[in-house]
């Protein structure tokens, strides 16, 4: 009998320390589909608590760092998609896709933000 396991490989951006990972929803207030990169960084909207892309700038929650993406994730134009999330773990900053155009100070701060949830970044 074949073994129906998958195998997993694990990303580049996945450091030494065992991860933990929780299914989410994505969410996408564009009208336009949007491709995020395993290894991005999400932030959690606090009215609905389902997530988005790390947006520094925003004021609706995803300004704060909270977990990071396992796999590639599509998600339709004003929708959501289902998919996984890292919510513990050590992870290589050179490897995860941050915010476009994201300074110093604000991935320090996000850096910050994902070691008090517990995503330790090096």
């Amino acid at each position: 009998m074949a073994d129906a396991r998958k195998s997993y490989i694990i990303p580049a951006f996945v450091g030494g320390h065992p991860v933990v990972q929780e299914p989410i929803t994505l969410v996408n207030a564009t009208a336009a589909e949007v491709t995020l990169l395993a290894g991005t960084v999400l932030g959690r909207i606090t009215a609905s608590r389902k997530y988005a892309a790390h947006a520094p700038a925003a004021s609706d929650g995803s300004e704060s760092a909270r977990r990071i993406l396992v796999e590639d994730v599509t998600i339709p134009a004003s929708g959501e998609a289902k998919t996984v999330a890292y919510s513990h773990g050590e992870f290589r900053a050179a490897g995860l896709t941050w915010a476009s155009g994201i300074t110093t100070t604000q991935k320090n701060t996000a850096i910050d933000s994902l070691a008090d949830a517990g995503l330790f970044v090096k």
